[in-house]
């Protein structure tokens, strides 16, 4: 027996892309420092061509840092209900920042029904006072829990948005089509549905997910139920590829992909994107 579990340890360590180094036991040569201190419960960060760095507080504040200093008072906050897992999340500066002041952000609210649900809107800064307002609501009515909301927002390589939903505690919604949760979900920058979505509206299929940064390569990552911004697996585009993602769906055959427990495979595989 701890034999098998020290096998499925190093399988989910090497599945998780650790480098060879941290396998072998050797730390690698980073350091620490604290930048700002006084936040509550931080969980998203962006960074901004001027210098501020915008960060969210689950409990309903965005927050910036100038100068390597926390501005006393918040940028914006919202009506979130924090709980749990949920609140306020992700958070993006869209790539035109600089000329838009478009900021996207993805909250759980309670409903007038007291249900919880998650949103994701377009907010966008005052120019002449610096603080944001809510511009656009771009998703709404998502299920929500007290965990697995998901919540990542960032923009992608294609440059479309993309925004990870969790399956709000309930697992078979990451297998339902009709429902939006337990996806990534992929759409422009003004909320409609991009045409060359393999599914509209939804992204990849089958697990109540996070998602990592983006970069020039790499786009959504997936995982565990639990949807963190730090547990991640790869899915990496082809440098000519700017089409929607793969999706996935639950199998039970030996063949399947092993991940924490759940068993995957891919189902759906746009052109130029490879899993790893």
């Amino acid at each position: 027996m701890v034999r098998i579990l020290r096998l499925l340890l190093i399988s989910l360590l090497v599945a998780c892309g650790l480098p060879q180094e941290q396998l072998a036991g050797t730390p690698p040569d980073l350091q620490t420092q604290v930048l700002v201190r006084g936040l509550d419960t931080p969980w998203a960060i962006d960074f901004a061509a001027d210098g501020r760095i915008f960060v969210t507080e689950r409990v309903g504040r965005i927050r910036v840092v100038e100068g390597g200093q926390l501005r006393p008072e918040p940028w914006m906050t919202l009506p979130v209900t924090a709980t749990g897992e949920a609140g306020l999340m992700g958070l993006a500066l869209d790539p035109q920042f600089a000329q838009n002041r478009f900021v996207y952000v993805a909250y759980t609210y309670r409903a007038a029904t007291g249900r919880l649900q998650n949103r994701l809107v377009r907010l966008r800064e005052d120019p002449t006072t610096g603080k944001g307002s809510l511009d656009k609501v771009l998703i709404d009515n998502v299920a929500g829990a007290n965990n697995h909301d998901g919540g990542r927002v960032k923009f992608g390589p294609d440059g479309r948005l993309y925004w990870s939903m969790g399956d709000a505690q309930t697992a078979r919604l990451a297998q339902d089509l009709s429902s939006l949760n337990g996806k990534i979900l992929r759409l422009n920058s003004d909320g409609t549905i991009p045409t060359d979505n393999p599914w509209v509206p939804l992204r990849i299929l089958g697990f109540p997910i996070p998602m990592c940064t983006l970069t020039a390569t790499v786009i959504p990552k997936v995982s565990h139920g639990n949807p963190q911004p730090n547990d991640c697996m790869q899915l990496n585009m082809a440098p000519a590829a700017s089409k929607a993602v793969a999706g996935m769906k639950s199998i039970t055959s030996n063949r399947a992909r092993t991940m924490v427990g759940r068993k995957f495979a891919p189902t759906r595989l746009a052109k130029g994107w490879s899993v790893q």
